[in-house]
Parts: C-alpha cells; sequence; structure tokens
C-alpha cells in the first residue's frame, strides 16, 4: 500500500492558515528545530501557499511544507523556481515518499508555463540532501561536485541575497532557527554506508553550525519519470507512520 494513501494534501494560502494550524505547524517545528516562535509564524508570509499533510482518519498534522513560485530569467530563457522551505515531517513519516509526492501535485498545479522548471531548496541536514540527490537522476550540487555552475551562482545570488556565502557556496545561518543538534548530527553508520551522507559533509562542513547547503533539480521529464519512480520504491517499503 502506498504509504500516503491514508494522508491528505493541503495546499493553503498563508492567510487561510488559522491559530489552530499555526500552533500544529509549530508544535512539528518544534520537535526538530530551536525556533523563535515568532519569526516562525512572520516565515509564513513569504510562502505562497503552505502544504499541510495530514492523517485522514485523525486529522493529526504530520508535516508541512512552504511553496514559493520565483519566475526569473538566465541567459535569456525564463526559469520557473519551485522554493521549498520550512519542511517538517513527523519522524514516523520520514522517508516515505510523502514531499515527493507534494512536489509532484505542486507541478501539477503550477507547471504549466513554457519556462524552464526547477525545484529550489536549501538542506540544512544529510537527510534533506539524500531527498533530492537520492531520488533524481540530476541535481546541483551532487556528490562531491563543486564545479561552477552559472545557473545555480545567479539563482542562489538572487534568491538567498546577503545569506549567500558565495566563497563556501552555503547559505549562513538563520539565527531565529537552528535544528536540533540530534537532528543536524550525521551518525557514524549514516557516514559509513550513505554516499550522499558522506557528500553532505563534504559539501557543507558547517551543517552543524547552521549552515545551509541550496540544492538546484531540473524538473525535466527525465528527473520528474526518475522521481515518480523512486516514489513507488518508497511505498513499498515498510513504515512506522502507515500501521
Amino acid at each position: 500500500m502506498l504509504p500516503f494513501v491514508g494522508v491528505s494534501l493541503a495546499f493553503r494560502r498563508p492567510r487561510a492558515l488559522d491559530a489552530r494550524d499555526r500552533a500544529e505547524c509549530l508544535a512539528l517545528a518544534e520537535t526538530v528545530l530551536h525556533v523563535d516562535r515568532d519569526w516562525f509564524e512572520a516565515s509564513f508570509d513569504r510562502y505562497d501557499e503552505v502544504i499541510l499533510y495530514k492523517r485522514r482518519r485523525t486529522g493529526a498534522l504530520i508535516g508541512v511544507t512552504g511553496l514559493r513560485l520565483i519566475d526569473t530569467e538566465h541567459e535569456g530563457d525564463g526559469v520557473r523556481l519551485f522554493y521549498t522551505g520550512s519542511v517538517v515531517l513527523h519522524h514516523d513519516w520520514r522517508g516515505g515518499g510523502l514531499v515527493p509526492w507534494a512536489g509532484l501535485r505542486a507541478i501539477a498545479r503550477h507547471g504549466t508555463t513554457a519556462r524552464r522548471l526547477y525545484w529550489l531548496m536549501e538542506t540544512d541536514s544529510w537527510r534533506a540532501y539524500a531527498l533530492a540527490a537520492g531520488n533524481t537522476r540530476d541535481c546541483w550540487p551532487r556528490d562531491a561536485e563543486r564545479a561552477p555552475n552559472p545557473l545555480y551562482d545567479h539563482v542562489c545570488k538572487s534568491v538567498y541575497r546577503d545569506d549567500w556565502d558565495a566563497e563556501r557556496r552555503v547559505c549562513r545561518p538563520i539565527a531565529q532557527r537552528r535544528l536540533r543538534p540530534e537532528v543536524a548530527h550525521i551518525p557514524p553508520t549514516a557516514h559509513a554506508t550513505n554516499r550522499h551522507a558522506r557528500a553532505y559533509a563534504a559539501l557543507n562542513p558547517g551543517h552543524a553550525d547552521g549552515d545551509a547547503l541550496p540544492v538546484l533539480v531540473p524538473l525535466d521529464a527525465d528527473n520528474i519519470a526518475h522521481f515518480a519512480w523512486r516514489m513507488c520504491l518508497h511505498a513499498a517499503r515498510p513504515s512506522r507512520g502507515r500501521r
């Protein structure tokens, strides 16, 4: 059974979130973050939509993702970025394909355009990086690659502005939010067995101090098909959240 059969997705405008929605999002975020509550509340306003993942049977919130559409130009071509932030999932549902599913739904909603499509996220944990690198044919940076990429540099400079450290190619820490140490930590077993964990440690050596690594994923036909295929593989694996 697919892990998300018992889950509903709701795409909400930030102003449509009521006090209960916001309180539930904050409570979920605090399971993985040390976060300033006022900053977290205000952060919703930077998104076009907030995606809520809820159990159909109980209505319990099990995940949240912020989505912002950014249209830009690069070397004469139109580009649309699907920027995701504030991604938090209940621990029982991590790795079960929910974020890829939401991504495919977002593309279906907002991908009708002549612009080239890309997914942009900043990863502050190796798990988030592995989600992109491990579930797509192509993304940047991949493995320990640091070769210049004109589009990547353009996107990071224009989106992150002063938060972008061009020399180290990472986003500087945000004072109002920080992953809990046990979440940011790369376990020795992951470092030994997961090449994406090793790549993340090399690409973002300051992750334990709050540095975040932006990842850019082309949303072309090959990548979307591979993403969907990987989502089905995730669905076949046992998950505590499906019980």
